[in-house]
């Protein structure tokens, strides 16, 4: 359950925290690692049809916040630029309001 989850990352953000393990993430939730893990499997060439099959999605909207989130990354290690500011990237990125996926 989510819960379980929750109550599993606590105790393990808790050891690492203990270790001295710093994290470039102010927060680390569930569904962060539900993202890496999307993200991921873009990296190691899964189809984005393949990528709405394992995250659930029924609308491949959902899935396409995974492909530009990629697509944004992949360019950064290429030295790609693009014409749009930080604030119309952030947009570009911003996740779908509905949580029901």
């Amino acid at each position: 359950s989510h819960d379980t989850v929750s109550r599993w990352l606590s105790r393990a953000l808790e050891r690492a925290a203990a270790d001295n393990v710093a994290l470039s993430l102010s927060a680390v939730t569930p569904k962060t690692f539900r993202h890496s893990f999307a993200v991921h499997l873009l990296y190691n060439h899964i189809s984005e049809r393949e990528l709405q099959e394992f995250m659930g999605h029924t609308r491949a909207e959902s899935t396409q916040v995974y492909t530009r989130i990629f697509t944004l990354d992949a360019s950064t290690r290429q030295s790609i630029t693009f014409s749009f500011d930080g604030y119309t990237a952030a947009q570009a990125l911003r996740l779908d309001t509905d949580s029901s996926e």
